[in-house]
């Protein structure tokens, strides 16, 4: 089934698309939503299967990255914190060795 395409945001909370915020490694990783809180939202195109939202791809360069609903039972999800303690477990783990 080929992909639908369309327009979103990234916003400070994560991608937004369809009325919900998405996220994925590369996004934490380059600190996207860090990034927008100065600059603002940035428009990026977005490929999705209408038949399920649970996750829509990015075109960045030549390669797609695939990103995950971060929204659950109206729970937002703070890409911040999750940040923080992703920082906090790669210290952990290298504190360690």
């Amino acid at each position: 089934m080929p992909l639908n395409k369309s327009h979103g945001l990234i916003t400070a909370q994560g991608i937004k698309f369809n009325d919900k915020h998405y996220s994925c490694p590369l996004a934490i990783k380059e600190q996207w939503f860090e990034h927008v809180r100065t600059t603002g939202p940035m428009d990026v195109k977005v490929y999705f299967d209408s038949m399920d939202y649970t996750e829509i791809a990015l075109l960045i360069n030549t390669s797609f990255v695939c990103c995950k609903v971060i929204e659950h039972n109206n729970t937002q999800f703070d890409p911040e914190e999750y940040y923080r303690k992703l920082q906090q477990l790669r210290q952990h783990k290298n504190q360690k060795k």
